[in-house]
């Protein structure tokens, strides 16, 4: 969290007092402030105060929200989803969630926890974007993103200040709109970086070319750094460039100079035997480099504590991910390093240039773990499991198919408190006994586990009976003091393996299930 933090403010419209009591009682991170108002009306809100959370319990209050809908304000409805059937279906979409007014109380604080984190992410991305638009505003280079298609996305003032245009003008407009050229002109594709653009997006890699540009005001000289943006599924998805305009150089060094101590990225450049010659500010701030270095490939394995090779364009460019690490400072970043070619068509040195990735990695990170996570018992969902089984096709693997005896009854009787937390429970020591396998939750008190490779009977006997000790000693003494009722808690397990070659992933569910329900059967 950056900043003040995040400050949520929550309205309450319901009879339940036991909701608010329920809801302050959740504990929240150090950077996160929640605040409980109560109003009437709903028309009696001031929604312009930072992020907040509108929570009814009356189906007549939802059409209320549409005037106050905004991108800050989330609405859920406290009551059953039965409720709703009577509303259209544009009134309906008013709702963000709905919380089962049925639900125990560690449900309720579950939901406002996730909703909290939601709105915690939310309220990042904003800031976050708010960061990269004064971030970009600052620099004297002219920075833009282009979509796939060559239109203007995203600009900064010095790229508006350059072409006599606003932000807005810019937005969706081409090439020829933008520098104030005819139509046939730029149909001829002369002077309208066009060929640098596919390059980018062909080589899938970040490319540098001087590039000549006639607008209105004559000829423009820029020299440009232009890198594909890629969308979540590898594609890519436009192009983003940095430009310095060299129009009015007179002297070349001056010129190189310039550019390399005003570049937004930290950047060092090296002779033909790796010898570092030249860093910028950026590189000397980031990495506290104050004295003087030499072999760059010898700097660069003592700073760098992981290096992972991404990308190879033969020798002439090399793309990697790199984890610099001190102190409390863990910054993930992307590497490219190329040759620099000298007019005859020698190598004369190198340049290496680090594009900060950091929080890319880490929202990467986060949602992958929420989509692939139960979010209860923090092992592996369904969808996981299924995507786990396609990358291992064909090899010789053993599943184990289990669900808990008489588990209605738990919820039926102490409640889906109690219920819960013997699913979590449950979901850990059956990860102590499959520390080498992987363990899903396949819904309700169904679990999986699955061990690849080749297993006898005696150890996947051995297995089973770990757990059926661990559930009938272990969980439920700690829940109840009802001796016999826990007794008769246990757990069925049904077995099944496959050498990789005659089972798919459905036969070896069907098999381990079959065999999980005669046990069932021979036990009652």
């Amino acid at each position: 969290m950056l900043m003040n933090g995040l400050h949520l403010t929550v309205y309450i419209f319901s009879d339940s007092l036991e909701l608010e009591s329920c809801l302050r009682k959740v504990p929240l991170e150090k950077d996160v402030t929640c605040g409980f108002l109560t109003c009437q009306k709903i028309s009696e809100i001031n929604f312009n105060n930072g992020m907040s959370l509108i929570i009814i319990d009356q189906v007549s209050l939802i059409s209320e929200i549409c005037a106050f809908k905004q991108k800050n304000v989330t609405s859920i409805f406290y009551g059953q989803e039965k409720e709703l059937l009577q509303l259209n279906e544009e009134t309906l979409f008013l709702v963000d969630e709905i919380w089962e007014r049925s639900s125990s109380e560690k449900m309720l604080q579950f939901y406002f926890v996730n909703r909290i984190k939601e709105t915690q992410y939310k309220y990042d991305a904003w800031l976050y974007q708010n960061l990269l638009t004064v971030t970009i505003d600052s620099m004297p280079e002219m920075v833009w993103y282009k979509n796939i298609a060559g239109a203007h996305m995203i600009v900064n003032l010095q790229f508006c200040k350059t072409v006599h245009k606003t932000k807005e003008q810019v937005k969706g407009k081409g090439h020829c709109y933008i520098w104030d050229l005819p139509p046939e002109e730029y149909e001829t594709g002369e002077y309208a970086c066009q060929e640098s653009d596919n390059a980018v997006i062909q080589k899938r890699q970040t490319c540098v070319s001087e590039e000549a540009v006639k607008t209105k005001d004559g000829l423009k000289q820029l020299r440009t750094f232009k890198s594909p943006l890629f969308d979540i599924d590898g594609s890519v998805m436009g192009t983003v460039g940095v430009a310095h305009d060299m129009t009015d150089f007179s002297n070349i060094g001056v010129e190189l100079e310039t550019l390399i101590e005003n570049f937004p990225f930290p950047l060092a450049i090296c002779d033909k035997q790796w010898n570092i010659v030249r860093t910028n500010q950026n590189f000397k701030a980031i990495f506290d480099v104050s004295g003087s270095m030499s072999d760059y490939k010898v700097w660069k394995a003592s700073t760098f504590q992981n290096v992972y090779l991404k990308k190879r364009d033969h020798e002439k460019t090399k793309v990697e991910e790199v984890i610099f690490q001190r102190e409390d400072q863990h910054l993930i970043f992307e590497l490219i390093e190329r040759e620099i070619i000298d007019a005859f068509g020698y190598v004369s040195g190198y340049y290496c240039l680090f594009t900060d990735i950091t929080v890319e990695r880490c929202y990467e990170n986060r949602i992958m773990k929420m989509a692939n996570t139960d979010p209860l018992t923090q092992v592996y969902n369904r969808r996981y499991f299924y995507n786990y089984m396609k990358g291992h096709y064909g090899e010789p693997m053993t599943l184990f198919y289990m669900d808990l005896d008489h588990f209605k009854l738990i919820n039926d009787t102490y409640g889906h408190q109690y219920g819960d937390y013997v699913l979590s429970v449950t979901a850990k020591q059956i990860q102590k006994v499959f520390p080498d396998g992987l363990v899903a939750r396949m819904g309700g008190d169904e679990f999986i586990a699955v061990l690849c490779g080749e297993y006898d009977i005696s150890e996947m006997n051995r297995r089973a009976r770990k757990l059926a000790k661990i559930e009938k000693n272990v969980f439920y003494k700690n829940i109840v003091s009802d001796k016999k009722f826990c007794e008769n808690i246990t757990i069925s397990i049904g077995i099944a393996q496959t050498d990789g070659t005659n089972k798919s992933v459905d036969a070896l569910i069907m098999e381990s299930d079959t065999q999980m329900y005669h046990q069932k059967s021979s036990e009652e």
